[in-house]
């Protein structure tokens, strides 16, 4: 047994046989894998997943062992060899739950569904028709959940024979894939002791990782993430919530009576300041105009190596991009296809950027002096500048036609002469196409005729940032049980202290940030009211020819 000095919890207390998995090179790759992509806004934010993943193995032990304190008299029908397997299974889940993380984690993970067809991967390798049905019914969770999984059984495969592993229940718990009911089966050699699987107690556990509001996961992220970049967020009671997990009965308005996963009524404010914390974290950090440019950059260098690698290697060919299951692999990629790749991690992509990468790309992303800067800092912003003061054809337009920029190629975000000429184009025969480059055409030739009036440069990037759906507004629509004492629960929607307002569907709308360049906006003095007014003046007259 070792301690390892963490800065939030102050000692990690790690069992010999989980070094051998610490120490592999897959798991040790998380250490070249960013947390998040907030340093461009708080220097200090340099954690990575591996220390998020010591963190979640913490906080998956502590959580597990309360959970079945307070459980274990209620199910006599499950054996201490299957709590002795639960607890292994889940705490191993929790400790190699990143272990498949893409180059700078969640920027890149969208490559992966082109590469792996995951239910054919878990189909083989598990041999579960539950869980193939189940994976149907439900998914296989984000792509960097379903490849950690995939990864952390050939991991253990490998080198886990000190542990008592439930295969498909780790990963289940990676990928937050829930036992349906009718995969219950009675146990055919002690009927006594009930069905074969508690699938009440499997699901809570499962949830107990991946959750649809609390998890350990998401403790570790919202805590470590406040720590490092200073930023004044709720105080959570880590240990009072890692202590609340149970299972109770819960009589509904048709007086029939449920067994459901519960927490303590001690845990009532740290579940309220878990969901507050993450609406903070997710709307004034993950919505920063600066932390969406930088991930915006780094989306595109990704791309750009996936394009790089693919045109360098003919064994590349038969795969949509690089990032495949071999890529991050220890072994990598076969001695005969002469491609020197393995444990892909952020250092490629800042090598290949720095090295190889689009000239522009490089230079927004390395030099802050040359970085374009946004118009308006924040949603507040928003709709104090743009909402306001644009009428609302101009805003519908503008708003639809910036969605579809920024989602149709990763590097249409730029508006500058180049794109403009690509945009003409591109127009081709088809009158759909024909009407959709034409109103991006309006965009850009608007955005054209602004510069020239006023001077500037006609260069522009431009993010599509979509709405803020709350955290806490989820506790009052999901299912979330208190136990008030022992044997009865109540709703926990029922007992909020204050009550979130659901969206209208203006703000589902969405907002969005336009870009320019330090120059520019030096040289225009509110520049951001001039271009509304601009705009609002000229968008209904103004022809894209």
């Amino acid at each position: 047994m070792k301690q390892i000095k963490d800065p939030v919890y102050g000692y990690i207390v790690v069992e010999d046989e989980f070094f051998p998995l610490i120490d592999s090179a897959e798991f040790q790759r998380l250490r070249n894998i960013r947390q998040t992509g907030y340093a461009s806004l708080y220097p200090s934010a340099l954690h990575n997943r591996f220390v998020h993943s010591l963190g979640v193995f913490h906080l998956g032990k502590i959580a597990i062992k309360s959970f079945q304190k307070n459980v274990e008299p209620k199910c006599p029908g499950i054996t201490s060899e299957e709590w002795n397997t639960l607890y292994d299974s889940f705490v191993l889940a929790c400790l190699l739950h990143d272990v498949g993380h893409s180059p700078f984690s969640h920027t890149g993970e969208e490559y992966y569904k082109l590469n792996t067809n995951f239910p054919s991967e878990f189909k083989n390798l598990i041999k579960s028709q539950a869980l193939d049905s189940d994976i149907d019914k439900q998914g296989f969770g984000k792509p960097h959940e379903a490849m950690s999984a995939l990864v952390g059984l050939k991991l253990l495969q490998r080198i886990s024979h000190n542990f008592k592993v439930d295969h498909e229940f780790f990963a289940r718990c990676i990928m937050g894939v829930t036992y349906s009911a009718e995969n219950t089966q009675q146990r055919p050699d002690k009927p006594e002791c009930g069905p074969l699987r508690d699938t009440l107690i499997y699901n809570t556990i499962i949830s107990m990782l991946n959750g649809r509001v609390i998890d350990v996961d998401k403790l570790d992220y919202l805590i470590r993430d406040s720590y490092v970049t200073g930023y004044n967020s709720m105080a959570i009671d880590v240990d009072r919530m890692l202590a609340a997990y149970t299972i109770s009965s819960y009589k509904g308005q048709d007086n029939k009576v449920k067994k459901v996963a519960a927490y303590k009524k001690a845990a009532f404010s740290v579940i309220e300041n878990v969901a507050i914390a993450n609406d903070l974290e997710r709307r004034w950090i993950q919505s920063n105009p600066t932390v969406l440019y930088d991930c915006k950059l780094i989306e595109i260098a990704i791309k750009q190596y996936s394009e790089h690698m693919k045109a360098k290697y003919n064994y590349l060919k038969e795969y949509s991009t690089v990032f495949t299951e071999q890529a991050i692999s220890k072994e990598g990629f076969p001695p005969s296809s002469g491609i020197n790749l393995r444990l892909l991690s952020d250092d490629d992509i800042i090598s290949y950027l720095k090295n190889d990468g689009d000239l522009f790309i490089r230079t927004q992303y390395f030099s802050r002096d040359e970085r374009y800067k946004p118009l308006w800092k924040n949603e507040v912003e928003f709709n104090d500048v743009v909402k306001k003061g644009l009428n609302e054809n101009a805003l519908v337009g503008l708003r639809e036609t910036l969605r579809t920029i920024t989602s149709a190629s990763a590097d249409r975000f730029l508006i500058n002469p180049d794109n403009l000429t690509k945009c003409e184009r591109e127009a081709g025969n088809d009158p759909e196409e024909a009407k959709l480059r034409n109103e991006e055409l309006k965009v850009y030739k608007l955005l054209e005729a602004f510069s020239a009036q006023n001077g500037l440069d006609f260069c522009y990037a431009v993010i599509f940032c979509g709405f803020f759906e709350s955290n806490y507004t989820k506790l009052g629509l999901e299912d979330i049980y208190i136990e008030l004492k022992e044997g009865h629960a109540v709703k926990f929607n029922n007992t909020l202290s204050i009550v979130a307002n659901s969206l209208s569907e203006e703000k589902k709308q969405g907002l969005f940030y336009i870009y320019t360049s330090r120059k520019n906006i030096g040289a225009c003095p509110n520049i951001a009211e001039k271009l509304v007014s601009f705009l609002n003046s000229n968008w209904d007259s103004y022809g894209s020819n």
